[in-house]
């Protein structure tokens, strides 16, 4: 119990030094300035005049047939809202890459992967800047897909060079990037929503990230107090007090425990020859202190018990004093345990003349 609590005491005061040098305050992000943009594409179908149907153009959202098609109407929408004036700055453009690509792996397994063989890039909107002041911008921009043209570009690749591309893709992407910056300072962030068209074939359809927004924030570096640390400071200080008053109070009324040689001894022999022994009430009668051969050691008197074939007798004489009999005819033999006796290495025969 003493050395737990020593450990304890010694873990609990070390911990409570080091929270006690640990600064109070730490070096911390506080964002000082929120805000937040967000862009919208929104699409619509347009086809060329042709005998079979009577409309000008189809919504979002289902397949197409791409000799019927003049173009794609896309709408961008742009919306950068913060939570106070700030001034804002930033560019925009709208960029059409067309990619061929192969598939890499088994035809029979779903683990396939495209690997681009060849693309090319064209600029629908080139690079456009903004700006505001009160913290807030709002773009509205319509860009034009001409799906046909890229749809014969493929074409003109794949005759050209034979090339055999397992599919070709557009991606129109519509890059925007933003700067937000106040006297506390500035953040940039950037978006990027992209419609994503498979042209190889007679149909199509438009896939993508639709929607895309992000949320920024300006930050400074404050000081901040260290979280718990004061409520930690005081837990291990207080621990620190209890465990040395117990340790104290343990200390203090602990005994070292002291055990009687001449005890032990007498519970050993009782224990291990107890079916030898016989005890009796008061003294033993009819011993004769002439006839009587002291012994030195308890195995001598088992000794004669075994050639005389006769019990041990046990007399407690007193407190500390302890005698053993064998009883003979011509003889008493007898084993006294009392302080002095035990531990030593020789025993001492006395014998009395009759």
């Amino acid at each position: 119990m003493i050395g737990v609590l020593a450990l304890l005491l010694l873990i609990s005061t070390v911990m409570a030094v080091q929270k006690f040098l640990q600064p109070d305050q730490m070096a911390q992000q506080v964002p000082v300035y929120k805000y937040k943009h967000q862009a919208n594409i929104d699409y619509r179908v347009f086809i060329l005049p042709n005998p079979f149907f009577d409309v000008e153009s189809f919504d979002a959202g289902r397949g197409y047939i791409t000799p019927l098609t003049n173009y794609i109407s896309t709408t961008l929408k742009y919306q950068l809202t913060g939570e106070g004036p700030a001034m804002i700055s930033g560019d925009y453009q709208v960029v059409a890459v067309l990619t061929g690509y192969i598939f890499k792996g088994d035809l029979s397994t779903t683990q396939r992967v495209k690997i681009p063989v060849w693309d090319k890039t064209f600029t629908l909107l080139p690079k456009t800047e903004f700006n505001s002041s009160d913290g807030n911008i709002t773009l509205d921009k319509e860009v034009q897909v001409n799906i046909r043209e890229y749809a014969d570009f493929a074409q003109r690749v794949q005759e050209e060079y034979k090339s055999s591309s397992t599919q070709v893709e557009l991606s129109v992407k519509y890059e925007i990037n933003a700067n937000v910056e106040t006297p506390d300072g500035k953040s940039s962030n950037s978006i990027s929503p992209t419609l994503v068209i498979p042209i190889d074939g007679n149909t199509y359809t438009v896939d993508g990230v639709l929607t895309d927004q992000k949320e920024g924030s300006i930050v400074v570096q404050e000081m901040v107090p260290v979280p718990s640390l004061k409520g930690m400071r005081i837990g291990f200080s207080l621990a620190s007090v209890l465990l040395a008053l117990a340790l104290f109070f343990v200390v203090k009324k602990t005994k070292v425990k002291r055990e009687d040689p001449l005890e032990n001894e007498l519970k050993r022999i009782i224990k291990k020859y107890g079916d030898r022994i016989v005890a009796g009430n008061g003294s033993i009668p009819g011993v004769d202190e002439k006839k009587t051969l002291v012994l030195g050691e308890f195995e001598n008197l088992l000794k004669i018990s075994d050639e005389l074939l006769q019990p041990i007798l046990y007399e407690n004489v007193k407190d500390g004093v302890h005698n053993f009999y064998v009883i003979s005819k011509q003889l008493h033999y007898r084993y006294t345990l009392e302080p002095g006796t035990v531990g030593q290495s020789e025993y001492v025969v006395k014998r009395f003349d009759e």
